[in-house]
């Protein structure tokens, strides 16, 4: 075999690891879930904590050390998936599945973990409360799994002796509601379901039950009741209908209309429409821009704002974020009404709704919607528009397109409803009450996307209202879109209704709104925790993606919230070693006096070391004279001057590479350091990677070039090339003619970064491997650094198309020459104790993923790896 080698070596200091903790609501199982549990323990290690819920008897959690599912990473949902059911069926017996069946009903990714929920049915018929629960990291690791199913016998009797419509009747009755007392939203069929009580504090049978829904105007009522489908006994009533929240609800008083601000009736007022000056009569397409006045104000009597109307249907199109829009043909007739890509229908039950027909002709005709004095009535439907609009960007943007936000397109609303001091959702509609003298009315900021909140926890699952979860959850969705933590100001003409600021802590108690200030609590001082950890920008995205995010998994209860937000911030499915933000998650989770799920977070995000030393032979792999940014290099007409300032000069990676050197366009001789910085997404510089190099300036104006001392590893992110110059007397490496690009400085004495600069055609480039002609030594690098039951990828690139490559492991470094065998310049430089083998793809770049073990002896202890390529062309060996 003819080869060639490259080598590194790793010294690993690796994180402690300490036995796992319980969860609240922990209790004892008997039995053969029991001897499960035990054997669970004995196949996967003591390193797990199971939460056992005490009405199903089943494990509604269990994580901890994370178990390897496959060798590598998730490469689809799909394999996910497929994963996740395998691990369903494997530990069905654990989970108390029975003989139940399963149903997906989420199976999507947030961040770095793929979410499955499964709901129960029983012999074709649903189970209300029952469901599965499977976590997996995109590493291919299982980071938790458990199950709240109910304990159905395989003989349950499924046949009702009471029929639909008696149970129907001894519902409305006992509820003293009168048939046929139609409310507000169109209820689903009435339905044959297995009944249970998930929350319940003992085990709980189970019951076939007739689930009744109910809408009635008078009483308001709105939900669904459950009678016995065998005694025909009322066994409970859920409510759908989410409502004040707001301090109490006031029906048809006076004090609702004098409250109310002038409405003007006149058309003229409501909405003008300024036709195109000079359309085209030939032209194939009409368009023009739409704006309203709207409040956009946390206050709901703030200054109205006249701003473009989003997602607005108008004919076929919607308008874009500057309220544009394009319809074809020469002429258009169009009904504009609050109605878009993401809100169905905005009716006013008081005022007028809004609505007009009109003609369009051109390209240029300017829609606007009410004016600057608009009254209650009016600014109350422009405003419900905009944040039920807003809300759904919003939260879009952080957890993506998932199939169940569709749910949420056509989402429905009343305003200026004839009651106040209140605001309800139920079944994808909302309503928000008219003014009175006590409160304003309610179609505002924080109130609508409250209201929307529920919506969203309803279209991932179901509103959940143990300890709150819902009201809580809804509460997040205004005070992180507003990085606010006040809900509802100026409700009654006071500061605010809720506060993320709030001092509750769990267990919760009272109504289902204060128990979510607790939730609502966690979330503030998570994103407080996250803000002084990270920085502003980055700690309140990151806390969105973890608050938001936590509504995909339809967390059951604070405890379940808190396990969800710890796995969604994980970064290899191991809650036993920490995870990236452990120290802000645990500091929320302690002052609210949740169960904390997270273990070993003084050690966690501390890693091991891993250096490069040694150096390769060269093969007929691509040589390094790749490139993954240039700019102004074909400038021929240098700057004259330049200081001994550091500069960094931003640039972008769409993929991993790696980055081997550097090349400046100046002149005037001297030498120049180089370095590689991580930067924000602005280009300003935030930390230095790894490897230096130098570029020695000759004196005429040319293309100079330098290596790192080791090579850099840049996965697709922001990055900057930071120069300065550190002898002699050379130029800026700025091209004069060249495009001005962003740029930031500091003096050589000094580190805050000054800029962005937007003035200097900056002339440099980024060597990166790959392309070439051949004879190039291959590189091996690493894709993060060795920590305890983590992994990281060792990478080669610069190697030959499809050749088989290995890598070495040994306990010690070693000095064997090969050049007497034929392999000049090949030297073996670590202890070839074990070899791991994969292939080199098509781009001369190959990667091995190495999963550290969660063992404590391993602490301090170094191992050393070299790479070999076997290249039949690269020496006579």
């Amino acid at each position: 075999m003819k080869s060639h080698l490259t080598a590194l070596i790793a010294s690993s200091l690796l994180t402690c690891l300490v036995a796992a903790q319980g969860d609240d609501g922990v209790g004892n199982v008997s039995g053969t879930k029991n001897e499960a549990w035990a054997q669970f323990l004995v196949e996967n290690g003591s390193g797990w904590t199971a939460a056992w819920n005490r009405a199903t008897g089943t494990p509604e959690a269990i994580w901890g050390d994370g178990m390897r599912l496959q060798p590598g990473p998730i490469s689809s949902n799909a394999q996910a998936r497929h994963l996740s059911e395998m691990a369903l069926e494997r530990y069905r017996e654990l989970l108390g599945l029975g003989t139940s069946n399963f149903v997906e009903e989420i199976g999507t990714k947030v961040a770095r973990v793929h979410i499955f929920v499964y709901r129960q049915r029983f012999k074709g018929l649903p189970v209300v409360g029952g469901r599965a629960d499977i976590r997996i990291h995109d590493n291919g690791v299982l980071s938790m799994l458990g199950s709240q199913a109910m304990p159905i016998p395989a003989t349950f009797n499924v046949s009702p002796r009471v029929s639909s419509e008696e149970a129907k009747a001894r519902a409305l009755a006992h509820l003293g509601v009168a048939s046929r007392a139609q409310g507000w939203v169109q209820p689903k069929s009435d339905r044959l379901v297995i009944w249970g009580d998930p929350f319940a504090k003992v085990l709980t049978p189970v019951k076939l039950a007739w689930e009744v829904q109910v809408d009635s105007a008078k009483p308001e009522m709105v939900g669904r009741a459950y009678v016995d489908a065998q005694s025909g006994q009322f066994l409970r009533y859920e409510t759908d209908l989410h409502e004040c929240g707001f301090g109490g609800c006031e029906h048809d008083h006076a004090a609702s209309e004098a409250a109310s601000d002038t409405e003007v009736d006149a058309g003229s007022l409501r909405i003008e429409v300024i036709p195109d000056p000079n359309p085209n009569p030939n032209a194939s397409s009409v368009g023009g821009t739409v704006k309203a006045w709207t409040n956009t104000n946390v206050q709901p009597k703030a200054a109205l704002k006249n701003v473009p109307v989003h997602n607005l249907r108008v004919g076929t199109a919607y308008t874009d974020a500057n309220g544009k829009f394009t319809l074809s043909g020469s002429s258009q007739t169009v009904t504009i009404r609050f109605q878009g890509r993401y809100s169905g229908t905005i009716t006013a039950a008081k005022g007028t709704t809004y609505s007009r027909t009109v003609t369009l002709t051109g390209s240029n005709n300017q829609i606007q919607i009410y004016t600057s004095s608009a009254g209650e009535y009016d600014r109350s439907q422009s405003t419900c528009y905009y944040f039920t609009n807003a809300s759904n960007l919003y939260v879009r943007g952080i957890i993506g397109n998932k199939s169940q936000m569709s749910r949420l397109d056509s989402i429905s609303s009343t305003v200026n409803y004839n009651a106040s001091c209140n605001a309800i959702y139920s079944n994808y509609t909302m309503r928000f009450y008219n003014a009175a003298s006590s409160c304003t009315n309610t179609a505002y900021n924080s109130v609508v996307m409250h209201e929307w909140g529920h919506g969203l926890d309803h279209a991932f699952g179901g509103i959940q209202r143990n300890q709150g979860m819902s009201e809580g959850s809804a509460d997040t969705v205004p005070m992180l879109y507003n990085d606010d933590p006040y809900i509802g100001h100026g409700w009654r003409g006071g500061a605010f209704l809720r506060s993320g600021t709030n001092t509750k802590t769990y267990p919760p108690s009272g109504s289902v709104h204060s128990q979510g200030e607790v939730w609502m609590g966690f979330c503030w001082d998570a994103r407080n925790q996250l803000v002084a950890s990270l920085g502003k920008a980055a700690g309140l995205t990151q806390a969105r993606k973890l608050l938001v995010g936590v509504f995909v998994a339809n967390p059951t209860s604070q405890p379940n919230g808190v396990r969800e937000v710890a796995l969604i911030d994980d970064n290899d499915g191991n809650l036993n070693n920490g995870t990236p933000n452990c120290k802000a998650l645990i500091a929320a989770i302690t002052k609210r006096k949740i169960a904390n799920p997270i273990s070993n977070c003084s050690s966690s995000g501390i890693p091991g070391l891993y250096t490069f030393y040694g150096s390769g032979c060269k093969g007929t792999g691509g040589s390094s004279g790749g490139k993954c940014h240039s700019q102004n290099m074909s400038c021929g007409t240098p700057r004259n001057g330049g200081n001994t300032n550091v500069f960094a000069t931003p640039f972008k990676v769409a993929s991993t590479t790696v980055a081997t050197g550097a090349k400046l366009r100046t002149g005037n001789s001297g030498r120049f350091n180089i370095e590689i910085w991580r930067t924000d997404a602005a280009g300003k510089p935030t930390s230095k990677l790894s490897g230096t190099g130098s570029i020695t300036i000759g004196s005429a104006y040319a293309t100079y070039s330098g290596n790192f001392s080791t090579p850099v590893v840049l996965a697709a992110g922001n990055y900057a090339l930071v120069h300065n110059r550190v002898s002699g007397s050379s130029h800026h490496p700025i091209c004069p003619g060249g495009t001005p690009t962003t740029h930031y400085w500091h003096p050589p004495s000094g580190s805050t970064w000054s800029g962005p600069w937007n003035t200097q055609g900056w002339a440099f480039e980024v060597i990166c491997g790959g392309g070439g002609g051949g004879k190039a030594v291959p590189l091996l690098t690493s894709t993060g650094v060795p920590v305890a039951g983590r992994s990281f990828q060792l990478n080669v690139s610069q190697a030959k198309k499809g050749a088989r490559a290995f890598i070495l492991f040994g306990a010690a470094t070693t000095s064997i020459n090969l050049g007497g065998i034929g392999a000049v310049g090949c030297v073996v430089q670590a202890t070839p104790s074990i070899a791991a083998g994969f292939n080199i793809a098509s781009t001369g770049s190959g990667s091995l993923s190495v999963n550290v073990p969660n063992n404590t002896s391993l602490i301090k202890k170094s191992f050393y790896n070299q790479g070999v390529v076997l290249d039949s062309g690269a020496n006579k060996l």
